[in-house]
């Protein structure tokens, strides 16, 4: 036996320096040639899918139709399923001079395939010794090429995971790009605009104050409230113009955070209607202009949360009338439309050029010079980056010298009226 144990040799060997299946089967074929010295060796391997049995490898190979024709009869004579149900060496004779014997392949993982050899009974008999070194390789040829699939499986999965890390780094590259352009442009447009913002104020500030230490004993009582309304106005200005800031730096900082912003999107107002109202209403009053405000309002549930849904409102509103004369009429309406909640807000007022209009971004002001009413562009942005958030779509018309009319278009929350 020993002697016939170090034909294995050759197949270690294989596994060793060339560890494929295909290199394993060719060597597997070569060692039942030395076992046995038959007519030919063949292997074959179910088919993952279909589990048909694949002929891999045939030796010689010119005994290739041949082994294919006593395939046939193999299964024809039910000899396959016989053997893997077995999971023994199966031997029949096929006629007085040749026999065949099937070696089934099973592994763990469970049935791999199958051995098909045909010898001369005549010349070679199939001792038990030979016997149990044919199941025991047989075994051996089972579990290798086991070993080696399972490797190709792997392989192949990193390869999905390093192609598909390879896909994520990219796209995250790119929205690194992307972010890092948009920072870029942020602080370009601040360090363009927003000093001369800050110091409008600032200066009427500073000037205002410095005159009135100067001249306190001079200015009677009614030219020191006017200077001092002058100087809060600048500084509720200049307030709100670093909370709007502050505001559309958060914004954008949540707009990248996915938690963040799948926790806004789940926000819900019940009643549109009553909000819009509201801040409207004592927008007007600030103005000192409720004749000049119509509202025809429909209600609804919005997926949005309060706080934004208000700042959407007031910014617009807001800048119906800042950029308006005293006769200016500020119309709003609201309905729903294809089952999307739609808000119309038009102002007869100055009006804006349309390609400025969607050229907007923040810290843009249009027509600084012509116009006296002033502000940094940061409403418009604000109200463009709340809508992105919440999936929703804005649309401007405009005319200049004689209207400005923004739509807004939300999505309507999916409340049970019970629920409210």
């Amino acid at each position: 036996m020993h002697s016939k144990l170090e034909i294995f040799e050759s197949f270690n060997q294989a596994i060793v320096n060339n560890p494929t299946i295909e290199s394993v089967i060719n060597s597997a074929n070569n060692i039942y040639f030395h076992l046995l010295n038959p007519k030919y060796s063949a292997i074959f391997l179910f088919n993952t899918e279909t589990f048909e049995p694949v002929l891999k490898s045939c030796f010689p190979n010119e005994e290739r139709e041949f082994c294919l024709t006593i395939f046939e009869k193999t299964i024809e004579l039910g000899l396959i399923g016989e053997v893997m149900n077995s999971n023994d060496l199966i031997q029949r004779d096929i006629d007085d001079s040749s026999s065949i014997l099937l070696a089934p392949l099973i592994s763990s993982k469970g049935a791999l395939g199958f051995g098909l050899i045909e010898y001369d009974k005549t010349k070679i008999e199939l001792d038990s010794e030979t016997k149990f070194l044919l199941k025991y390789f047989t075994g051996y040829l089972a579990s290798s090429i086991n070993g080696l699939k399972l490797e190709n499986e792997s392989k192949l999965f990193k390869n999905k995971i390093d192609q598909l890390v390879a896909v994520q780094t990219r796209d995250l590259m790119e929205k690194k790009k992307e972010i890092s352009e948009k920072v870029e442009q942020l602080k370009s447009s601040l360090l363009m605009t927003l000093p001369h913002e800050v110091r409008t104020p600032l200066n009427q500030i500073l000037g205002l104050t410095d005159y009135l230490k100067q001249s306190l004993d001079e200015v009677d009582k009614e030219e020191t409230l006017e200077i001092l309304e002058d100087v809060h106005s600048s500084a509720v200005r200049l307030r709100r113009l670093f909370e709007n800031y502050l505001y559309l730096s958060a914004l954008t900082i949540n707009s990248y955070n996915i938690e963040e912003l799948e926790k806004l999107q789940e926000a819900t107002i019940y009643s549109a209607e009553s909000l819009i109202y509201e801040t409207a209403t004592n927008i007007s009053y600030r103005f000192e202009k409720t004749g000049n405000i119509e509202m025809e309002l429909e209600d609804s549930p919005l997926q949005i949360s309060e706080e934004h849904f208000n700042k959407l409102i007031y910014e617009l509103v807001d800048n119906a009338f800042k950029f308006g004369n005293d006769e200016t009429k500020v119309v709003i309406t609201s309905k729903i439309i294809d089952n999307k909640y739609n808000i119309t807000i038009h102002d007869d007022g100055i009006g804006m050029p349309l390609e400025k209009i969607y050229m907007l971004d923040a810290y843009i002001q249009f027509d600084r010079l012509e116009n006296e009413q002033q502000g940094s562009g940061l409403g418009l942005a604000i109200v463009k980056k709340i809508m992105d958030i919440y999936n929703g779509k804005i649309k401007f018309k405009s005319e200049v010298g004689k209207f400005t009319e923004v739509s807004l278009t939300l999505p309507i929350a999916d409340i049970d009226i019970e629920d409210i």
